[in-house]
């Protein structure tokens, strides 16, 4: 599952330039583990979700100027999130 958001269509402000966006894909489910933290598997499924999204949207891939992917285990470290998942009560 991919899902995008695209807050910049809303928020110009985030963007430096007119007609340029920013995107969030957050993706499920990706493996867990400290070897999916490699700058190789990140770039690879980076690659992977990027031509999924290029199959619905032609160009996208021609319009990214940057990227930072964060695996399970960096969201885990980063804002707590168990398992690098949020979990709703």
């Amino acid at each position: 599952m991919i899902e995008m958001v695209i807050p910049s269509s809303l928020d110009e402000t985030l963007v430096d330039k007119k007609g340029r966006h920013v995107a969030l894909l957050f993706t499920q489910y990706t493996p867990y583990g400290d070897e999916n933290c490699k700058s190789e598997y990140k770039e690879k499924y980076a690659d992977s979700v990027f031509n999924v999204v290029e199959d619905y949207c032609p160009g996208f891939r021609d319009s990214i100027v940057g990227k930072e992917v964060l695996t399970p285990k960096e969201l885990e470290n980063t804002f707590g999130l168990t398992g690098g998942v949020s979990q709703l009560f």
